[in-house]
C-alpha cells in the first residue's frame, strides 16, 4: 500500500537527502508500520508500507515546502484488507530507513562472575587541575566585534561632522 501526502507546492530538498520529511503510520495500538522510506516528487511525499489486522490507522508526515517552511499534521484511515492479505507485524519504535528494525524481544540476561573483592589502589589519587581564568573564545570575539562597532560609530561620527 502507498501512503502519500500532496501540497499545492512543490517541496524543497536543498541537500538531497530528504532531511526533514518522513511518514510514520501506526496503528491503534500505536505499533508502527513500513520501513521508514519515503520518496519526494514535486509535491508528493509517499512510502511503501504493509499494514497489520483490519481496523483504525494514523499517518503522521513532516515536509518542507518550497517556501522553507515544515509542516507536519496527521489524518487517519481505516484499513479493511482482502481475505487473502498477510497481516505485518507491527514495530514498537519508527522504523529507519535502511536500517533493521529494532527487535521487540528483551535482551538475555547473562550470568555475570559476583566480585569476591576489591583491588586495593596502589597509587596516589590524582588532583584536579584548576580551570584557567582566561576569557574564551566567544568573549574574544564578542568583545572585537563590539570594538570594530565602535570604531565605525565613531568614523561615522567624524565623517558627517566633517560634510
Amino acid at each position: 500500500m502507498t501512503v502519500s501526502v500532496t501540497t499545492a507546492e512543490n517541496l524543497l530538498d536543498l541537500a538531497g537527502n530528504q532531511a526533514g520529511f518522513a511518514i510514520v503510520v501506526t496503528d491503534s495500538e500505536g505499533m508502527f508500520y513500513g520501513t521508514g522510506c519515503i520518496e519526494l516528487d514535486e509535491r508528493t511525499l509517499s512510502t511503501t508500507v504493509e499494514l497489520g489486522t483490519a481496523g483504525e490507522y494514523e499517518v503522521t508526515y513532516q515536509l518542507v515546502s518550497e517556501d522553507g517552511h515544515t509542516i507536519s499534521d496527521r489524518f487517519g484511515f481505516s484499513f479493511a484488507p482482502t481475505a487473502d492479505h498477510t497481516p505485518a507485524t507491527g514495530l514498537a519504535s519508527a522504523p529507519v530507513c535502511g536500517e533493521e528494525p529494532v527487535s521487540d524481544e528483551p535482551a538475555p540476561i547473562q550470568e555475570v562472575e559476583p566480585i569476591s573483592s576489591v583491588p586495593e589502589a596502589d597509587s596516589e589519587p590524582v588532583a584536579a587541575t584548576p580551570e584557567s581564568e582566561s576569557p574564551g573564545m566567544g568573549t574574544i570575539v564578542a568583545g572585537s566585534l563590539t570594538a570594530a562597532a565602535a570604531i565605525a560609530a565613531l568614523a561615522l561620527l567624524w565623517w558627517r561632522r566633517k560634510t
